[in-house]
């Protein structure tokens, strides 16, 4: 799935940094250049240098003069290196180094006219002996041994990797599928994609949600080395994109089935990483990146697309392509510490699904049991502190949280609230709010509004979304109390604006459609989240045609 350019919910977050120019280095001549190369490619023709020079080394008259120019240089340099180290072990002025005088059956050499090139004097220090004395093992090296260093790590690297890539790709599988029937955000047709198994055991292959489709859907794996097996859907999940496959364990016969590890906690940035899957179709892609980002904004794929929220998203250059939804994202050990999902159509980033709540899921599915999923029918965006302030956030509140938890950038802030649920203002039934205890200095008020700031769930500081919905996920059908910060408030104790909500979580899998009614070609079925939330719409006040034709027409009644 890739992202639009042209519709996209928030574009202020999307829009593309200007290019830096390059600016190339231009390479420096050493200063003994002169020496190392050819008079017809190092100097000008006709220039003096080059005139004496190839009058030497090609007089006729002295056909041994060019043999001897070599020997007579070393020789020369060997005797003024001697001169310059013995004064200086000894500490005193370096001498005079007093030109050689030939020996009676030396033949004297011709003076050589040579360039007179400038440099500068060497910067010397002098050191105590012994002062750093070297150990056993030195760990100093020259600029040839680093170079040689970077080499063989780089070397051991690639060796790894090879030996990384060779044992995944057995437990990578591309994915055909075709969708009998359009249903809520997806329509009708054959597509390819890609999963990987997570649990050979279980038979549990992992994907995208778009992929498993909440419409009906036949599919069918294919591994390496060519083997199908068909696959089923176990578990969609109502908003974040992924969703498990299961296959048969027993169907395979002639493949040794590679488990790929989730381990969430290991992504950060730098982090080195393959995206391995069936990249526009080809089977098996392998794409190199490096992860830049673990904390964009969900990328918004259209309004009647299927969107996720409510989380972060990585972002890395890979450059995937259709195909390779459900690709898992391998660390240099093979561990995937993040889910393909999406690309964007103007550059090269692709956008990876962290982890932390796809291992949740799969350990349920494991152990026999019902995932649960928790929902407040409100949208939550991150924030950083600057943004806060913007929105009314106190310096005082600013420094009080950072001094909570230094590495948080921000807190989460509400941007929508859908009319009727269990967080709006204007819901039929409040709670029972004598159990709820009102800190000092706190006023409660009916519900989230657009704009207010999250401090607290259940008494815990929040600061991402993986601490807010392992509450809300493990509290459906209970009462929380969310503590939120709302500019301009006058509270009981004064315009603090600390405000206190206490809703009821709902069943997030009671308002995800999962059966459907057809009428002459035409599919129908409840009003989703998904749709809901696209169109700011109430849920379960009517029903939703799949179909782009009538859509307008539905929603059209539905707003009259």
């Amino acid at each position: 799935m890739n992202e639009s350019s042209s519709n996209t919910t928030y574009s202020q977050y999307l829009q593309p940094a200007s290019a830096q120019n390059i600016i190339k280095t231009p390479q420096a001549g050493a200063l003994d250049s002169a020496l190392r190369h050819n008079t017809d490619s190092y100097f000008p023709q006709g220039s003096e240098v080059a005139i004496s020079i190839s009058s030497l080394t090609s007089s006729p008259k002295d056909p041994g003069s060019r043999a001897d120019l070599p020997e007579l240089l070393k020789k020369k340099e060997l005797n003024n290196m001697a001169a310059l180290a013995a004064p200086a072990a000894a500490g005193g002025e370096a001498p005079k180094v007093e030109p050689e005088t030939p020996g009676e059956d030396e033949k004297p050499a011709r003076e050589i006219p040579m360039p007179k090139i400038e440099q500068p004097l060497p910067e010397t220090k002098r050191m105590p002996v012994n002062v750093f004395p070297t150990p056993p093992l030195s760990r100093s090296m020259s600029a040839t041994s680093f170079a040689s260093g970077l080499s063989v790590a780089s070397t051991s690297d690639k060796e790894t990797w090879d030996k990384t890539i060779a044992r995944v790709i057995n437990g990578i599988v591309s994915i055909k599928a075709t969708t009998t029937r359009p249903f809520d955000t997806e329509s009708a047709g054959d597509y390819t994609a890609t999963g990987f198994v997570i649990s050979k055991e279980h038979g549990l292959i992992l994907s995208n949600r778009h992929v498993v489709s909440p419409a009906p859907v036949t599919s069918v794996a294919v591994f390496v080395n060519y083997e199908e097996v068909p696959i089923k859907p176990v578990y969609r999940d109502p908003t974040h994109d992924f969703g498990i496959f299961r296959y048969d364990p027993s169907k395979l016969k002639h493949i040794s089935v590679e488990e790929i590890e989730l381990r969430p906690e290991l992504a950060r940035v730098g982090e080195d990483i393959k995206v391995v899957g069936n990249d526009a179709g080809e089977k098996l892609s392998i794409l190199g990146s490096t992860l830049a980002r673990l904390d964009r904004h969900a990328p918004s794929y259209g309004t009647d697309s299927y969107n996720d929220f409510n989380t972060f998203y990585m972002q890395a250059a890979s450059g995937t392509s259709g195909g390779s939804s459900g690709s898992p994202v391998l660390n240099i050990n093979g561990q995937a510490v993040a889910l393909n999902a999406g690309g964007s159509n103007s550059s090269q980033s692709s956008f990876y699904l962290p982890l932390h709540r796809v291992v949740r899921a799969v350990e349920k599915i494991k152990g026999g049991e019902a995932v649960s999923r928790g929902t407040l029918q409100t949208e939550f965006l991150h924030h950083s502190y600057d943004e806060l302030r913007r929105l009314g956030l106190t310096e005082l509140m600013e420094e009080e949280c950072r001094a909570r938890n230094s590495s948080a950038a921000g807190l989460l802030g509400v941007i929508r609230v859908l009319k009727g649920g269990p967080a709006s203002p204007d819901r039929p039934q409040l709670p029972d709010k004598a159990e709820v205890v009102v800190p000092p200095g706190v006023t409660r008020v009916r519900g989230l509004e657009p704009g207010d700031i999250l401090f607290t769930c259940n008494g815990k500081h929040i600061t991402d979304f993986t601490g807010l919905w392992s509450i809300i996920d493990d509290s459906v059908g209970e009462d929380i109390a969310i503590e939120i910060f709302r500019a301009g408030k006058e509270g009981k104790a004064g315009a603090t604006g600390r405000l206190q909500v206490v809703c009821t979580v709902q069943d997030l899998h009671t308002i995800t459609p999962s059966r459907f009614l057809e009428i002459g070609g035409a599919v129908m079925h409840d009003l989703s989240y998904q749709m809901g939330r696209n169109h700011n719409v109430q849920l379960g006040t009517g029903v939703f045609c799949a179909g782009k034709i009538a859509i307008s027409t539905i929603f059209a009644y539905e707003y009259s």
